[in-house]
């Protein structure tokens, strides 16, 4: 369901940052606030505190981007904010690369995994991709080391879980299906 809402507000923000000409830097700006989130817990947790008005946080989003982010992506952020959504940024941040990508005919890879790839096998996935796809492809690497080992890949709407967690989150359904006898 989060993703559903998050490709609808990706859609929006790419369709006017394609009217007003700033698509590129929506995404760089979008990017880089969802990297600030991530390496900031404290501002993080502040957009996202129930208890502190929206009137706040709107304020410090506003005085801290405005001048600096095209207005779109402010008010992207705000709209967020006002119907609780924030915790859904990355989310969007991911889907509106997506759709950038796909709009300057480049496909957009999001790998994960436990450790982070190094530069020859990044370029060994992306010719795989290459000759898969038929087109260019953008890859971002996120490590996460909850996955432990292996690879998650995202390209599109095809996706592919090789990750031990992922694994283990599969054996742990099997396991626990109803009516079924584990010998």
């Amino acid at each position: 369901m989060h993703e559903i809402v998050a490709a609808k507000y990706a859609e929006a923000l790419l369709e006017e940052a394609k009217i007003t000409g700033n698509l590129k830097e929506c995404v760089e700006d979008l990017d880089n606030f969802c990297k600030l989130l991530k390496e900031n817990s404290q501002f993080y947790e502040f957009l996202v505190h129930p208890e502190i008005k929206d009137d706040e946080k709107i304020n410090i989003i506003n005085s801290s981007l405005k001048g600096k982010t095209p207005d779109e992506l402010i008010r992207t952020i705000i709209l967020l904010i006002t119907h609780d959504r924030i915790e859904d940024i990355f989310l969007v941040n991911e889907e509106f690369k997506y759709k950038y990508y796909e709009y300057i005919g480049v496909k957009f890879a999001l790998v994960k995994t436990a450790i982070k790839l190094n530069d020859e096998e990044i370029e060994a996935l992306r010719s795989k991709l290459k000759r898969k796809y038929n087109c260019d492809i953008e890859i971002e690497n996120i490590v996460d080391e909850s996955l432990i080992g292996g690879v998650y890949l995202k390209v599109s709407d095809e996706t592919i879980d090789e990750t031990v967690k992922g694994r283990l989150e599969r054996i742990k359904k099997q396991l626990l299906k109803k009516d079924e006898v584990i010998i």
